[in-house]
């Protein structure tokens, strides 16, 4: 039976060290330090500009930056730094209303860069300087540093509950690790 066992440890460290040496990359890899966290907020309510006579909300995406595996709360931030809100959406050019989606059902953020202060990203081309770029209805958003290009997945706590602080109403929508 021992020996066995130490077969199957033999084999086993054999299988990895190939795996290594035919992949160098993954021995290089480092785990995540860093988020982006992107939430979906809906703030006060201010006069519809195709109807007086009707209340709108001011839809934003906001952008977080803190440690992997943290969680931000916008109410109390703590490790996390705040990088910028931007409009989730607005109204078009012939002032026809663009629709907005419910706060308990973010979509993929709209179509633009959102530059910023990133923590650093670092690879083997020596790209440093990251954007986040929202790709509107082809997908969720991207960021990306120099050539490297990392895409956002929907947060882990998409289905909680939002949250209230300020003269916001927030809900988890997407998150990078790096």
């Amino acid at each position: 039976m021992a020996q066995w066992a130490i077969f199957r440890a033999v084999c086993l460290l054999v299988t990895v060290a190939a795996f290594v040496a035919a992949n160098p990359v993954l021995m290089m890899r480092e785990t995540p330090k860093y988020s982006i966290q992107i939430l979906y907020g809906k703030g006060f309510p201010h006069e519809d500009p195709n109807d007086p006579k009707e209340i709108a909300y001011r839809y934003v995406w906001s952008v977080w930056a803190g440690p992997q595996g943290v969680a931000v709360d916008p109410c109390n931030p703590g490790p996390f730094s705040f990088i910028r809100t931007t409009d989730a959406e607005g109204y078009a050019k012939d002032r026809k209303k663009i629709l907005y989606h419910e706060i308990t059902d973010p979509q993929y953020p709209n179509e633009a860069s959102w530059s910023g202060v990133y923590p650093k990203y670092s690879d083997q081309n020596g790209d440093h300087d990251c954007i986040v770029k929202g790709r509107g209805e082809k997908g969720p958003a991207v960021l990306e540093c120099g050539k490297t290009k990392i895409e956002f997945h929907k947060d882990v706590q998409f289905n909680d509950e939002t949250m209230h602080c300020s003269q916001y109403e927030y809900h988890r929508a997407w998150t990078v690790e790096y």
